[in-house]
């Protein structure tokens, strides 16, 4: 389980508004904004999601911004295996954690 996904503020949240509906974008950008931009567990939650490739509104960014910072910072994603749902806390100083201030 990821760490964070009981607590966070999309918890209560239906998911479906956290994927884009359209080639034009998010139906409800205005809400996802307020609901990760106040949310505790936002750089976690980037963290997760510039580590691995997932698809939808996650830490507060959309898939096209993910990869422009993981162009910039030069970080490869990792696979996610079979419906991962281990968050890794291990201590692995070849694995950089990457938080809002980094982007």
């Amino acid at each position: 389980m990821i760490l964070f996904e009981n607590e966070a503020n999309c918890a209560s949240v239906d998911p479906e508004i956290f994927f884009p509906k359209s080639r034009g974008g998010y139906d409800f950008m205005p809400a996802l904004k307020t609901i990760c931009g106040s949310c505790y567990a936002k750089d976690e939650c980037l963290d997760y999601a510039i580590r691995h490739s997932v698809m939808g509104y996650w830490g507060n960014t959309t898939e096209q911004q993910r990869r422009a910072i993981r162009r910039k910072l030069g970080i490869r994603p990792e696979p996610l295996l079979e419906r991962e749902r281990e968050y890794d806390l291990s201590d692995d100083s070849s694995r950089r954690s990457v938080g809002v201030g980094d982007i």
